[in-house]
């Protein structure tokens, strides 16, 4: 799995991104994906839920992840996005975090944060 540079297009106007999102030469995270899975530590919980980054630089995503022996957990989180060549900023309640960013291919991402405890990992997936 490579790493593919990230542009940054939150200037551009609604056209524009819809331009890039369709261009095979850049990478963008702006639409709406399916939060595919959700680990935590090495641990893959049944994940359900959405995500969207939109053209302005913020970001939503919830849904709900189960881990193994656990109850349902949902997530909702909002905030602000910063992206860099392969990494996105994700500032959520005055707290930024740096996550890695992955595009596996065409219709999947791969956000990753790696911590003391070992690396969370968020799988998106680009419906359609």
């Amino acid at each position: 799995m490579t790493t593919v540079p990230l542009a940054d297009h939150a200037h551009l106007t609604p056209a524009e991104v819809a331009a890039v999102a369709c261009s095979d030469s850049v990478q963008t995270l702006v639409g709406t994906w399916n939060v595919a899975s959700f680990s935590d530590h090495g641990t893959i919980g049944t994940t359900t839920g959405t995500c969207i980054f939109d053209a302005g630089g913020t970001f939503t995503m919830s849904g709900t992840v189960t881990y193994p022996g656990e109850a349902v957990n949902t997530f909702d989180l909002s905030g602000s996005r910063a992206v860099r060549a392969d990494s996105v900023d994700l500032t959520i309640a005055g707290e930024t975090v740096a996550w890695g960013v992955e595009f596996p291919n065409d219709i999947n991402v791969l956000l990753t944060h790696p911590d003391s405890e070992g690396t969370v990992v968020i799988a998106l997936h680009h419906p359609g």
